[in-house]
């Protein structure tokens, strides 16, 4: 319901910038679209990301590529795949994983967040006296279900324990833009 009501507002933010397209520069269109239609979808991202179905993360994929489509005043079936790619633009999948990892990240490196927040992460080596090969990455919750899987904390530790050791060392700002690298080069 949460994606049904967001692709509607997006949608008619974009059908406006549709008929005004021809007036409109390229950086201004990346511009507006970034902030007047793909905000809507950063909204919140973190905690629903993992929950939504592949239908729903297909709807909002399009919804990303005819905002391409609107930059770059193509057709509704032109390819807009190396489009995007020359706009350094994420797909929506790779940008609610940048903005997790980038909020993991941001828990990690500052005292501003609650206790009880950073408590949710336990580093491998502090639950035993073993030495273990990968003593920096978390330690992944016990579960029995798939539905846990979806959660916002699995999801978390799971991705930014693949995260390297050299780029867990940045201020957030290098590692959000070192992390964007990372997610275009796949």
């Amino acid at each position: 319901e949460y994606v049904k009501n967001v692709n509607k507002k997006a949608y008619c933010v974009l059908k406006t910038l549709f008929s005004n397209q021809h007036i409109i520069d390229f950086k201004t269109k990346r511009m507006l679209c970034d902030s007047l239609v793909l905000s809507h979808y950063n909204y919140a991202d973190i905690v629903y990301g993992n929950c939504i179905y592949s239908s729903d993360r297909l709807r909002i994929q399009k919804m990303q590529n005819n905002c391409g489509r609107f930059i770059y005043g193509l057709k509704k079936f032109d390819r807009i795949f190396q489009k995007m790619s020359e706009c350094f633009w994420l797909n929506l999948e790779h940008r609610r994983m940048l903005h997790l990892i980038c909020f993991v990240h941001t828990l990690l490196t500052t005292s501003n967040f609650s206790k009880t927040l950073k408590l949710k992460l336990v580093l491998r080596y502090k639950v035993h006296n073993i030495n273990i090969r990968h003593k920096s990455t978390f330690l992944m919750p016990r579960h029995y279900s798939a539905l846990f899987q979806r959660s916002f904390w699995y999801n978390a530790i799971k991705i930014y324990n693949t995260i390297p050791d050299s780029l867990r060392q940045l201020n957030i700002n290098k590692f959000k833009y070192k992390y964007r690298l990372m997610l275009l080069n796949k």
